[in-house]
């Protein structure tokens, strides 16, 4: 439960600034005790909330990140990865992020 809460208030920190490096990280150090607990739905809600902030700033190299870091776990493939990426730069060419990550 706490946990939770922790998660929401992350989301709102990052809503008032997602380009800091300590959110994105305690983020990840909480969704990784979430799916130890064996929480279900946590990794599709990140990708589900990476796809939101994405849509707001495609170029936020954190976020971006960070939803490489829950693809992984999430065992996304390679190709999914690929996939989403190229939706991004289809979008706008010269979003250097999506081809960073490419």
């Amino acid at each position: 439960e706490m946990l939770g809460f922790e998660l929401e208030l992350l989301k709102a920190g990052i809503a008032h600034n997602a380009k800091v490096y300590c959110l994105w990280h305690h983020r990840i150090w909480a969704v990784d005790r979430l799916v130890k607990m064996g929480v279900e739905g946590v990794l599709d809600t990140e990708l589900s909330l990476c796809n939101d902030l994405l849509k707001l700033d495609e170029r936020n190299f954190h976020c971006w990140g960070y939803r490489l870091a829950i693809s992984e776990r999430a065992g996304l493939t390679e190709e999914q990865g690929l996939d989403f990426t190229k939706e991004k730069i289809d979008r706008n060419f010269s979003n250097y992020s999506a081809w960073h990550y490419r």
